[in-house]
């Protein structure tokens, strides 16, 4: 809890620092796909299974330099697996998992500026907090024990050009993985990776 605790209130001192000094701040919404990866002791690898939600979220970048900049960034997203297991001994013949998070993240971002388009690349690490499960069916024992926050990393790129007197009009991907296990017992272990596209709007 005070290592919780800790990382918030870092994060909150990073955006109170950066709204003095940012030059730009934006949001950012679109789709990510979850895939989680189910290994038990007594049935073996189930492989990855996946499941696509929603997610949308506000940011704030400082730039360094003209082509280096960072961002700390606040997200909603959904996650969560969905697969049937009609061959475990389990009554229910399936699992729908859709699980909440809000995400706080930190990026450094690198633009490479080509005629009137930017390509950029963005590596940082996040921090994710679950806020509720939703729609669970079948697999609460494990759900309601997944880690949280559990933290990891985010690699991405994207591109921007100008909207006219809007801003700029970001189009990006990324991939996210966890530093550790997102359950992790004698009888099942549970990794995870997410894949994301988003677009945005930045002043």
């Amino acid at each position: 809890m005070k290592k919780t605790l800790l990382i918030f209130c870092c994060f909150c001192f990073l955006l109170l620092a950066q709204s003095s000094f940012a030059v730009s701040f934006g949001v950012k919404l679109g789709f990510n796909t979850t895939s989680q990866d189910f290994t038990f002791s007594q049935f073996g690898d189930l492989g990855k299974l996946n499941k696509t939600g929603a997610e949308f979220g506000v940011f704030l970048e400082f730039p360094l330099v003209s082509t280096f900049s960072f961002t700390t960034e606040i997200r909603y997203l959904q996650k969560g697996e969905q697969f049937d297991y009609f061959n475990l001994p389990n009554p229910d013949p399936s699992v729908d998992a859709r699980l909440s998070y809000v995400s706080f993240i930190a990026l450094a971002k690198l633009r490479i500026p080509i005629g009137g388009l930017n390509l950029y690349g963005l590596m940082g690490p996040r921090f994710d907090f679950k806020v509720g499960p939703k729609e669970v069916v079948g697999f609460e024992i494990y759900t309601d024990s997944y880690q949280s926050p559990i933290a990891g990393s985010i690699i991405g790129a994207g591109l921007e050009f100008k909207l006219g007197g809007l801003g700029w009009f970001l189009v990006e991907g990324y991939y996210g993985f966890d530093w550790k296990k997102l359950y992790d017992s004698a009888d099942l272990v549970i990794d995870s990776q997410t894949v994301g596209f988003l677009i945005g709007l930045r002043t």
